[in-house]
Order: C-alpha cells, then structure tokens, then sequence
C-alpha cells in the first residue's frame, strides 16, 4: 500500500495583524502625535499552519510465483486465448470480492484505469524482463499512476507469476501470504483492477497476474486549489500595503504640522483597505485550513 504523497504539500502560514486606525475626530498636534506614535502601528498575531498529511508508506508484498497443482511447471501446455486470459482477469476480480465478503467487508469497485494500469505493468515486465514491484530503471505503481493521471490516497500491487494457474490457485496463494492478504483485505481500499497475461521471462513464459487495489482521491473531501491562489495573491496584496503604511507612519512621525493632516487621512485610507484586506484574507484561510483538516482526516482513516 502507498499512501499518497500528495503532488505538493498543502502549506500554508499565515501571519495576522491589525492597525489601530487614527481617528480623525482626536485633536493633533506635533507633540501628540509624537506622544502617540504606537497608535498607527502594526501588531503581528499568531501564526496559522495547516499541512496536508504527507507518507511514504510503501506496502508492496513480495513478487509470488506459483506452480499450479493441475501440471508442472516443465510440460508444455497448449497456450491461452485472450479470451480465457480475460475470463481469468474477471475471475480473480469476483475470488478476490468473495474473500472480502467473507471476512464482512465491502466489495471492491472493477476500475477501468487501474486495469489500464495493471495491463501496463505486465508488459512492462515482459519488456524489461523482470517480475518485481520496482522496474530496473526505478518505476513503481506510483508512476504507473502518474503517468496514467490517475489521483488516488492510497494504493496497492499484488503480483503473481506461474506456469497453468486457475483463478482459484493465484487468489489462494496471495491468501496464504500475509502480504498479498494484507492488500486483498485491506479496510481503506474501494477499487481495484486486474490484469492477466502471458510472456516469456527469462526464457520461460508465463501467466503473469496484476491486482491494482486503490482510493481515488476523489473519494475524500477535495482542497481547492484555486482558494489556495486567492490566498497568496492577497498576502502579497497585504504586503505591499504594509510597506506603504510603513512609510507613511514614517513620513508622519517626521512630518511639519502643516503636511500632517494629508499625511493622516492617507494613512487611514490605507489602514482601512489593510484591515478589510485582512479580515477577507483570514476568512479565506479559515475555509483553506478546514478543508485541509477534512482531507488529512479522510486520508488518515484509510
């Protein structure tokens, strides 16, 4: 099992303040103004940080070869069909919802893309001449998936290779290895998808079989990306205003009496914009975080 580690970590830190803004209804003068310099300045509050939940768990049991108990591995049995290798497929798919049921969980949903996926890793073994989880240049289900655009929160391989073998005997063996088990009956699955074929691996063919287990992660509560956006082009928008409030309380703090009204009511302009900017920003973040929250929650309980 692989949970996902999301394409990029959901990060967000926020920091939040407030300006105290100068009433133009208060009398002022050079002395005041001097005497009440922290009244226009900027208070920073705590920060805000929300990850998404970010594992590397790799649960890929061991490649199983099987010798069928019907022949051995040495006799040369007549070939099969497509046709009775996607039987096959179809009946590993219904033996593998049968042991769930009867270990009282759900059955798992046939998935079209995870079959693609499974179909790809067969002939990528028959091609590159290996049978293991990893490829010899470093390839894995994680980048099956990433180059079949499917999104998941977690997922899964079984493999298993033989001579003649029946549904039956590959699900049975996957049974008896704890592993293989493992992904079968495994609580946070909800898709799978099953690929039979046959190839010559070291010189020798095979019936070569793929169980893709997965959560599509539209299966958990979605983060919106485009939240995450507004928010960072309005902390930059925050920014900018904080370091024009910057100078101006700068330029009043050294300004004459007679440059400082103009001065003031700039100012207030400002610090009205910055407020309303923030309280928007915050509400933005709030709404941000609890999605995230949701997701990492969902995520976990997988």
């Amino acid at each position: 099992m692989v949970i996902r580690k999301i394409g990029h970590i959901f990060l967000l830190i926020f920091v939040f303040g407030t300006l105290f803004i100068i009433r133009k209804d208060l009398a002022y003068s050079l002395g005041l103004l001097k005497r009440f310099a922290t009244s226009h300045s900027v208070v920073v509050g705590d920060g805000a940080f929300v990850r998404v939940v970010e594992k590397e768990t790799v649960f890929n049991p061991g490649a199983l070869k099987i010798t069928s108990q019907k022949q051995s591995p040495s006799v040369n049995t007549k070939k099969p069909t497509d046709a009775v290798l996607t039987t096959l497929s179809s009946e590993i798919f219904a033996q593998t919802n049968i042991e769930r049921t009867q270990a009282g969980l759900p059955p798992l949903e046939r998935d079209s893309a995870l079959d693609s996926m499974a179909e790809m890793k067969v002939a990528d073994m028959v091609e590159k001449q290996y049978f293991a989880h990893v490829s010899p240049i470093g390839e894995s289900i994680k980048e099956l998936a990433k180059k079949s655009d499917y999104e998941y929160a977690i997922i899964g391989e079984n493999l298993a290779l033989g001579d003649t073998l029946t549904a039956g005997e590959i699900v049975n063996a996957w049974m008896v290895s704890s592993g293989h088990k493992a992904n079968i009956l495994h609580t946070g699955y909800t898709a799978l998808g099953v690929a039979v074929g046959r190839g010559v691996i070291d010189g020798v063919e095979h019936i070569i079989a793929i169980q893709h287990f997965a959560t599509p992660i539209s299966k958990c509560p979605q983060v919106n990306t485009f939240l995450k956006t507004t928010i960072a082009n309005k902390q930059k928008e925050v920014d900018q205003l904080k370091k024009e409030i910057t100078v101006i309380d700068s330029q009043i703090k050294n300004s004459t009496q007679t440059g400082e009204s103009e001065l003031r009511t700039k100012y207030n302009t400002l610090v009205a914009s910055y407020n309303a900017l923030m309280a928007n920003l915050k509400k933005n973040v709030d709404e941000y975080n609890l999605q995230v929250n949701k997701f990492n929650s969902c995520v976990q309980k997988l």
